[in-house]
Order: structure tokens, then C-alpha cells, then sequence
């Protein structure tokens, strides 16, 4: 089987409401899409969204990376161009995943054993104490909660100590995306303590960060997991070296379903954790991860974080996943563009 054409394009995703992380907040997704069609007319899709804080790449690397790896594959049979796109360094991992994805998912499409339900987490941002209370109760079918924190160490301890004293019973993920400096981090996880409801800590600290991350974890009185500082074999090791107990892997950081599967295989390895999902991700990225997650579900850890999908205000696809009971329920199709996208030259 050989690639025959191959386009890429982009397409804004309105959210239907913004997205608060600690460094941005978003308002819509530019998701860059990838189209793979083979010599016997199946069509493949891939995308990336690019979001500095996340990785290095920018929007427009990754459109720029697009084009180059779309010219390098077209005419190759199918593993070989996979080969030839996992090799390419001069693209970043957001493009090189996106192409990868559209290739796997032309050669190896999503099968699952019939519809899928993988558990997510439900997500809240820290403020006003009663108010976080308040909307996690909202949050009805969803087991574990993610509160995103980071924008202010005391708005962020009081939303914690409420939501552990008056919230529902429920696990809670803390979020703070790099945003806590040691000592911050340092207060926070002592306010924290050993709750038992506190399933992890996200990222406090920023992404290269590893003496201080270390130091954290020997203080520690909950798990501590990585996520922007994990992109590959070696830094799952020195995860592993320094002390966290989970590791979160991406889609957009791995090439493709085989690699991410075999990231999370080292990582269970080592004795780590391993939570998957993006929440910057489109439905594609996303149906993507679940794939990855229903092949092999005992190598991930708790409530997934593919959560995308449901931020967008308009579904992308014609058969799109959906959040209900706290999860996301797909029924394995083809993958078809509903959206509208503007289409770079189109490459044969």
C-alpha cells in the first residue's frame, strides 16, 4: 500500500468557553490536520495543535513542518514513509505525530471490539472557594476531578482545602502546568498533606526543573507526576531517577499509537504511572489516544485526560466522541471532516 497524496490545512476551533491554563488562556484550538490517501483510496487523518508551554513548536514550525514531511512520503509504500517520517529531526514532535497518526490511521484504522467508554476527568479551575465546591458537584458521573491551579498560591490553597473538606468524594488531580516555583510548590504540598482523595500533583514545577522536582518528591506526602517534561525514553528514565510516580503521556509527543505504546510499556517498567490524554487536542488526536488506550488499558493509570474534544463548541467529524457519565463514548467509524478547512497545495 502506498501513499498516493497527501494535504494538510488548518482549521480554528471555537471552544465553548475558554480554557485556563496557567500560562494562556484559549478561545479556540488552530488545529493543523493531516490527510493521507492511499493507492487504494483509504483516507487517513492526523492532527497537531501546537501550544508553546507544551512543547517548542509554534503554529506556524508545525504548518511549516507539515509541508516538508508531506513532500518526503508521497509515492513511498506505507511503512516505509512511517519509517521516514519517525526519522525526519528536522521536524518537532507535534508534526511528526500528526503525520505519523494519519499514516497509521490509513494503514491500521481505529478498531476497537465494539463502542468505547474510557473514564475522564472532570475539570474545574481554583478561585472562589464555594464556587469551585459549587461546580465540582456539577460535575455528575465524573470520578476524578482535575483542578487547574497556578495563577495564585493562595486562591489555589483555599480551592484545595474546600474542595478536600466540602467537595464530593470523589479523586482529585492538581494541576499547576509549571506555573509554582519551589517554595510554592513546596507550601501547596504541604497544605495538601497525605489526603487521601489527592490522587496526584501535576507539573509544579517548570520542565527542566529535574533537582528541584527531586527535592519535592522526598517532601511529598502525595504522588507528584510529569508531563511537559516528558518527551521521550530518556526523560521517562529520569522521571524515574528523581522520584515522581507518574508520568502523563500525549499523542502529540509520541510517533503515533505504536510509540505511545511503547513509551507507556517503559515507563510501567520502571514502576511508573502512566496517565494518557490531551486536552488541547482536537476529536482526531483524541479518538487517536483512545485507540492507543483500548489496545492496551492495564498500562494506564485512572481516569484518561483525552478531553479536547469536549471543550469544542462544533464537533470537527461526523461521527465525533462524546462525554457522557464522566466518559468518552466512541463508536469505532471512519474518520470524515465535517469542518470546514483551509487546505495548503495538495501534494501527489
Amino acid at each position: 500500500m502506498k501513499i498516493a497524496r497527501v494535504r494538510t490545512g488548518l482549521t480554528a476551533v471555537r471552544l465553548r468557553a475558554p480554557y485556563a491554563l496557567s500560562f494562556v488562556t484559549l478561545e479556540s484550538f488552530p488545529v493543523r490536520l493531516v490527510e493521507c490517501t492511499t493507492d487504494a483510496g483509504i483516507v487517513g487523518l492526523g492532527e497537531a495543535v501546537a501550544l508553546p508551554g507544551y512543547g517548542k513548536e509554534t503554529d506556524e514550525d508545525v504548518a511549516r513542518a507539515l509541508r516538508h514531511l508531506a513532500s518526503t512520503i508521497v509515492g513511498l509504500e506505507a511503512e516505509e514513509a512511517f519509517d521516514r517520517v519517525s526519522r525526519d529531526e528536522t521536524a518537532g514532535p507535534f508534526a511528526r505525530s500528526a503525520v505519523i497518526s494519519a499514516i497509521e490511521d490509513a494503514i491500521e484504522p481505529a478498531a476497537m471490539n465494539g463502542p468505547v467508554e474510557w473514564p475522564q476527568v472532570g475539570i474545574l479551575s481554583a478561585g472562589d472557594p464555594a464556587a469551585c465546591v459549587k461546580k465540582a458537584a456539577s460535575l455528575e458521573g465524573f470520578t476524578t476531578i482535575k483542578v487547574k491551579v497556578g495563577h495564585d498560591l493562595e486562591t489555589d490553597t483555599a480551592s484545595a482545602r474546600a474542595l478536600l473538606r466540602d467537595g464530593p468524594p470523589v479523586r482529585y488531580r492538581f494541576d499547576a502546568n509549571q506555573a509554582y516555583t519551589e517554595d510554592e510548590a513546596a507550601r501547596f504540598l504541604d497544605v495538601l498533606g497525605d489526603h487521601p482523595a489527592v490522587e496526584l500533583v501535576e507539573q509544579p514545577l517548570g520542565i527542566d526543573e529535574w533537582a528541584a522536582f527531586e527535592r519535592l518528591a522526598v517532601r511529598a506526602g502525595v504522588p507528584l507526576m510529569l508531563d511537559e517534561s516528558i518527551l521521550d525514553e530518556t526523560d521517562i528514565d529520569r522521571a524515574s531517577s528523581v522520584g515522581a510516580d507518574l508520568i502523563k503521556l500525549k499523542l502529540c509527543k509520541a510517533r503515533g499509537r505504536r510509540e505511545l505504546l511503547a513509551l507507556a510499556l517503559r515507563a510501567a517498567n520502571l514502576g511508573l504511572g502512566v496517565v494518557l490524554g490531551n486536552g488541547v487536542s482536537g476529536e482526531i488526536g483524541n479518538i487517536h489516544e483512545a485507540t492507543a488506550w483500548a489496545s492496551a488499558p492495564s498500562l494506564f493509570d485512572g481516569a484518561g485526560e483525552a478531553n479536547g474534544f469536549a471543550k469544542l463548541a462544533a464537533p470537527m467529524l461526523d461521527n465525533p466522541p462524546v462525554m457522557r457519565r464522566g466518559a468518552m463514548c466512541w463508536t469505532p467509524g471512519p474518520l470524515r471532516l465535517t469542518t470546514s478547512v483551509r487546505w495548503d497545495d495538495e501534494t501527489r
